[in-house]
């Protein structure tokens, strides 16, 4: 674990600015130089939706079932800009966390099926996901409630359905990242 001191650090940084667009730069409190950028995406309003657990086939370890692979690719490779986004004035990168979540996530769905030949899914790449894949959700530890022991759920059935969980809209997610990465591409044709 990495210990922060709150003097080394922008003291507004742990604040999320009220409402500064997610295109609008000129109402940000942040440089983007070095450090001082705000620790979450700087944008309100990702409505709420419920998403109930389930256990299925449809996302299951079986990289020939196409199914499954448009799945995960519509998770990952349809978003444009892969989870990146450029925000400041000069259009610093980031990386959403919850699109690396996927994306370790992935890579460790291909490291466990016989036939992928991923180049990716290396030994060291899936020690570093499962340990941020760890640190990740020991930072958003999730509030909700699921009823009885998940230990005595009978994972052999094909399907089973659990509890329901109140979770942000990864929808509207990805279509602020499609914003983001239309006007990237429109400020880069212009200044760069």
């Amino acid at each position: 674990m990495v210990s922060l001191s709150t003097s080394s650090i922008h003291p507004d940084r742990f604040l999320i600015p009220s409402s500064p667009g997610f295109t609008d730069y000129s109402t940000a409190r942040y440089s983007y130089n070095d450090h001082d950028y705000p620790l979450q995406l700087p944008v309100e309003g990702f409505g709420a939706v419920a998403m109930t657990l389930q256990g299925s086939s449809r996302l299951h370890l079986n990289l020939s079932d196409t199914v499954a692979q448009e799945e995960w690719v519509a998770m990952l490779e349809d978003v444009k800009g892969y989870g990146r986004l450029r925000l400041g004035p000069e259009r610093r990168m980031f990386v959403m966390t919850w699109f690396h979540q996927l994306h370790c996530l992935w890579q460790i769905q291909n490291s466990l099926v016989v036939t992928s030949s991923d180049p990716e899914a290396t030994a060291h790449h899936l020690t570093h996901c499962f340990t941020y894949l760890r640190q990740t959700l020991l930072c958003e530890a999730n509030k909700s409630l699921e009823e009885g022991d998940f230990l005595a759920t009978d994972y052999s059935q094909t399907n089973y359905v659990g509890d329901t969980m109140v979770c942000n809209d990864w929808e509207q997610i990805h279509s602020r990242l499609g914003d983001n990465f239309d006007d990237f591409e429109i400020w880069r044709r212009e200044w760069l």
